[in-house]
């Protein structure tokens, strides 16, 4: 939440037939150093003519999830789509799927992502560019660019089609209509691209920018750069990166050589450019892969196993990587003969699905001395807690940690005073001045004096100053002038005068200007305003007015 490391949504998608998907409001506990759920609410797939075998996914730049479907079926319900194998995007914080333009009324699936068996996505940094592929015998890889940041419901699919150690290109898909979009798989056989054998994960290395792809059925990672990520046709310097054959692992006693195995799954990289591999086959490892790794020269480690038949899945870390949260499923049911304590001495039997936390040792169970502050803010004023500059009410947690890993946590409270403004109007002659902002004015505008509270929160006196040549010439004319409608909804009719037309919200700020003598003001936010009309003479009349 927020870029918050300390409150947060945990995302949880079902692998089944019938799927589905869960959203865990979790916040960490400082006093007792552990994470807490809040509340849990499933995401409600009717509107899309719900939904099969939730799968990975990701999170986006934007702090929206998706959810992935790993089967396809064909339009069962009439809809135009394909029912399912697609990608859904979901609101974590509302728990709502994101309604695209066009497609269904309510919801949409992202459609533009092309239908096939999903298992996840990677979003690069531009918010344009997305990496994909099938989970599947048929496992192609895709590129989408999408026609605007941060919106995956329109854009350009590209298939690859070239060498798994060398080069190859993108080539475009047709991608417009439900029926180019639900035939993604027959487009990319026919355009001769290159076949994969199940592509499980996507992820892009935030140390070199390759894109990383685990291929289950070829117990392969690979990686590749991409030419251009927007508006580039080639890729270069695709091969393996990992897996194919055996590493020496040191297991602190003595180095053993160990077959990588089959089905590398879930990848995720840490801060440091590690990037961490979880497997569904063989010993169901948690490999980890440290930065400089090459298959000439290994930098390998097993960081555990999961318990008997337990696919270890879903991994990601906190935002400030003190943690890794993560999931185990399908286990076998006699794991429940024995069980192990978890951080908190709770005795875990691992014979059914079930989301873990792992962490740091230095961040858990630690002495921790708390302090609590409460502080007042004015409004618009800003305090450094929380990781960042806050502006609104609520409570910050800081978390120091001493060269003995015990915890200093600081509970700041903050709550927001208003600011009062006021806005005169003040007509004087030439040759007077008037005190305004700190010195005597004699010259028109806008000025600013500031009052301090006992609390140190400011009284804002906004004068508009102008003023009158001739006396009661000027006075009179004043009361010819005509400015109505008001309140207006739309445009404001000045009679009675010719110039300048400006108007001034309450701060003091020129929200629109004009020399016509019809105002168009639609635009504007609803509220009390001044309109300040100038003539060639330099004469000022004002009127203060309604937009409703």
């Amino acid at each position: 939440v927020m870029g918050r490391s300390d409150s947060g949504y945990l995302f949880i998608n079902a692998e089944n037939d019938i799927g589905g998907a869960t959203v865990l409001d979790i916040d960490f506990d400082h006093y007792l150093q552990k994470w807490k759920i809040l509340k849990s609410e499933s995401v409600d797939f009717s509107l899309v003519g719900g939904t099969t075998e939730n799968c990975s996914g990701a999170i986006t730049p934007w702090n929206t999830v998706i959810s992935c479907e790993e089967e396809r079926s064909p339009d069962n319900n009439g809809d135009g789509y394909n029912d399912y194998g697609w990608c859904i995007e979901i609101d974590p914080a509302t728990k709502q799927i994101i309604d695209h333009p066009g497609g269904l009324i309510g919801a949409d699936k992202l459609w533009a992502l092309g239908n096939f068996r999903h298992e996840n996505v990677a979003i690069h940094q531009n918010q344009r560019t997305l990496y994909e592929g099938v989970d599947g015998s048929n496992g192609y890889l895709y590129k989408f660019v999408a026609d605007n940041a941060q919106d995956l419901s329109a854009g350009s699919l590209y298939v690859y089609k070239g060498s798994k150690n060398g080069n190859g290109n993108w080539l475009p898909i047709n991608n417009n209509t439900p029926g180019e979009q639900d035939s993604t798989i027959v487009q990319s056989a026919a355009l001769g691209a290159t076949v994969f054998g199940a592509i499980e994960d996507v992820e892009i290395s935030p140390i070199d920018g390759r894109i990383y792809l685990a291929v289950k059925g070829e117990s392969r990672v690979y990686r590749f750069l991409d030419g251009d990520p927007i508006i580039g046709d080639t890729v270069v310097q695709f091969e393996t990166f990992v897996g194919g054959m055996n590493y020496d692992i040191w297991d602190g006693v003595d180095t053993l050589n160990e077959p990588w195995g089959t089905g590398n799954d879930n990848l995720a990289f840490d801060d440091r450019g590690n990037l961490w591999i979880l497997q569904d086959g063989s010993n169901n490892y948690m490999w980890v892969v440290d930065t400089g790794h090459t298959q000439t020269n290994p930098k390998i480690r097993i960081f555990g196993k999961t318990p008997l038949g337990c696919e270890p899945t879903g991994i990601t870390f906190s935002p400030d990587f003190h943690y890794l949260f993560m999931s185990i499923q399908h286990p076998n049911p006699s794991n429940s003969v024995t069980n192990q304590p978890d951080a908190f001495n709770n005795s875990i039997a691992f014979d059914k699905s079930i989301s873990i936390v792992v962490s740091l040792n230095q961040y858990l169970n630690n002495a921790t001395i708390t302090t609590n502050n409460t502080i007042i803010l004015c409004q618009g004023d800003s305090l450094f807690v929380g990781g960042d500059y806050q502006t609104l009410e609520g409570t910050y947690y800081d978390s120091l940690t001493s060269t003995n890993n015990a915890d200093s946590v600081i509970i700041t409270e903050i709550s927001v005073d208003s600011q009062f403004i006021i806005t005169n109007l003040v007509s004087i002659l030439p040759g007077d001045s008037i005190l305004l902002g700190g010195m005597y004015q004699t010259i028109e505008g806008t000025y600013y004096d500031t009052l301090q509270t006992i609390k140190d929160c400011d009284s804002i006196i906004i004068t508009i100053l102008s003023f009158v040549s001739i006396p009661g010439m000027h006075a009179l004319l004043d009361q010819q002038i005509d400015i109505y409608p008001n309140p207006t909804k739309q445009t404001l009719i000045i009679e009675g005068v010719e110039g300048l037309a400006e108007i001034y919200d309450l701060y003091g700020r020129v929200v629109t200007s004009t020399q016509a003598n019809i105002v168009d003001i639609s635009h504007v936010t609803n509220g009390i305003y001044i309109i300040k009309v100038t003539t060639d003479e330099g004469h000022g009349y004002t009127r203060k007015i309604i937009k409703e």
